[in-house]
């Protein structure tokens, strides 16, 4: 059996310990998740916001999955749905997971700065539904 690229990550990022991580990564990723928070609080002050949740609890009722700043709970569905909304509208592959959720293909540098697109545009439309912590 050939194994691939995500076989080779998965095994790294298993093997990572927080000390192998040099300091100035860490850091970096520790404004990049303050700043997908701040975008999260700071949605929920666009009349879009109110819009979208409704819409959402329309189609799919409650769920499990927090929605940061606010007291609804969502589908995880509903945050894979609008992230594979974004990875399609710009060119990532995206093919159903099982259950709640959705797959991308990546490989080349193209693809990683489209899937990265996709990831800011999805969190940016919507409060970020805090989903990994709760899946």
């Amino acid at each position: 059996m050939t194994r691939g690229p995500a076989y080779d990550i998965a095994r790294f990022a298993a093997a990572l310990r927080y000390e192998d991580i040099p300091a100035a990564v860490r850091e970096r990723a520790r404004v990049q998740i303050l700043d997908g928070l701040g975008v999260g609080l700071a949605a929920n002050a666009y009349p879009f916001a109110d819009k979208a949740i409704a819409g959402l609890r329309a189609l799919g009722g409650c769920g499990d999955c927090t929605v940061l700043g606010r007291r609804d709970r969502l589908p995880l569905r509903d945050a894979a749905a609008r992230f594979g909304s974004a990875c399609e509208e710009r060119g990532v592959i995206v093919r159903p997971f099982a259950g709640d959720g959705v797959r991308v293909t990546l490989g080349t540098e193209q693809e990683n700065d489209a899937f990265l697109s996709a990831a800011e545009h999805a969190m940016a439309q919507l409060p970020v539904t805090t989903t990994l912590g709760e899946a």
